[in-house]
């Protein structure tokens, strides 16, 4: 199954495919400017939005809040619609991000905080075997 649900009005559908937004400079970019997450999505359908700035922001499925973006705008935009916003900086996930990715130096992993409580407002439902991972941080 997936990790993620949205509700059936606006869950990914052919029609309606996968779209993940980016605000500012994209994280997944190498130094060769290859885009990574463009690379794994190919042949998905996704479509992958990038957002010069907060305001340029569009309704997408899942939105990614760089470092160097101020998440508070973003969560501004976001609030009560169905958007999965996932930020790089620890400790967002208590201030209304629903999953925030975490990269860990010392472990070399990436660890999810997840407030399951945003989550819930935004009407997403996160699958419970993510929630028991040992990589994943519950937040409220």
């Amino acid at each position: 199954g997936s990790l993620i649900t949205w509700p059936n009005n606006t869950a990914p559908s052919p029609a309606n495919p996968l779209t993940i937004g980016i605000i500012g400079n994209d994280p997944f970019v190498d130094e060769r400017g290859v885009n990574h997450l463009e690379q794994k999505l190919a042949g998905t359908g996704a479509v992958l939005l990038h957002f010069a700035d907060t305001a340029a922001y569009r309704k997408c499925h899942i939105l990614v809040v760089p470092k160097s973006v101020d998440v508070v705008p973003a969560l501004a935009k976001t609030a009560g619609s169905p958007v999965l916003v996932v930020t790089e900086s620890p400790g967002l996930a208590k201030q209304g991000a629903a999953i925030n990715l975490v990269y860990d130096v010392a472990s070399n992993k990436i660890r999810l905080e997840i407030n399951p409580g945003t989550a819930k407002k935004a009407d997403l439902q996160i699958n419970q075997g993510l929630l028991r991972s040992p990589l994943v941080a519950i937040v409220n």
